[in-house]
């Protein structure tokens, strides 16, 4: 993606409780395009987190996301020191598709309710008591772990194997990698359970065992969904977002930082 001869049209976003953010947002508020008209890229301005909540309000718009680093990690963002790039050479993109939550909660009349909602990273469920959650984990259909005993368990895309999921033990994977991963969290049984590598295609259901005594919260993005008694996640077929990066921004780079850290 390039823009020869013209000046790129961006749309900014900046947290606005972040002092360095501020700064990078003046730094290209000349560039900002007018109202009404469409932006040739969307810029989130802040860390990881913030870019991940302008995705979840902007990907129907199916504009890129540019994202700047002015947090801590950064594992999606463009560095600033590379802003240059962004109006004198050709971008990088990265295609990847959101997931699709649907999570089932029961009122206290004993009905049945449906809720979805779309993630860029992942969703999961952990344990809303002091009791262990006891969880039944189904791919496309079928049991494979009938009773997981522990915190909770989380689907993640490869997007947000860099974030909650590699806290919880799972290694991160290239972005736009055709898989998603199902972590533990703080797993006591099976106690030889480590983080599955599924296909993009797959899906996979959490389903709450003992949810009066053992009751589960809900999380998409880290948006509280409530105490819920089954989680279902897949592939969305229509919600999908691109991420473009500076030719310098070298993800291979990050990605063998995180997996092999030379910090004592």
């Amino acid at each position: 993606m390039s823009f020869p001869g013209v000046m790129p049209r961006l749309e900014l976003h900046y947290d606005k409780n972040n002092l360095q953010a501020r700064e990078q947002y003046d730094r290209l508020k000349l560039f900002q395009c007018q109202a009404g008209e469409e932006p040739d890229l969307i810029v989130p301005i802040g860390g990881d987190g913030y870019m991940m909540h302008c995705i979840r309000r902007n990907w129907s718009r199916f504009t890129p996301f540019y994202g700047v680093n002015a947090g801590h990690a950064g594992h999606l963002l463009n560095d600033c020191a590379t802003l240059d790039e962004l109006f004198s050479s050709p971008l990088k993109l990265h295609s990847m598709t959101m997931l699709y939550c649907q999570a089932e909660k029961e009122t206290p009349m004993g009905e049945r309710v449906l809720l979805s909602e779309l993630a860029f990273n992942d969703a999961w469920v952990e344990r809303a008591s002091g009791q262990t959650a006891l969880i039944r984990i189904l791919v496309n259909g079928e049991e494979r772990i009938r009773r997981l005993r522990g915190d909770g368990a989380l689907v993640s895309t490869a997007a947000g194997s860099t974030a909650y999921s590699k806290a919880l033990g799972a290694s991160p994977v290239p972005v736009g990698a055709p898989l998603i991963q199902v972590v533990g969290n703080n797993v006591v049984s099976p106690a030889e359970w480590r983080p599955a590598h599924l296909e993009q295609e797959d899906q996979v259901e959490f389903e709450v065992i003992d949810c009066v005594k053992r009751p589960c919260r809900c999380y998409v993005d880290s948006v509280d969904m409530g105490i819920v008694t089954r989680l279902m996640v897949r592939s969305s077929r229509i919600a999908g977002v691109t991420l473009a990066f500076s030719k310098s921004c070298d993800l291979q780079h990050k990605l063998y930082e995180m997996q092999f850290p030379n910090r004592l």
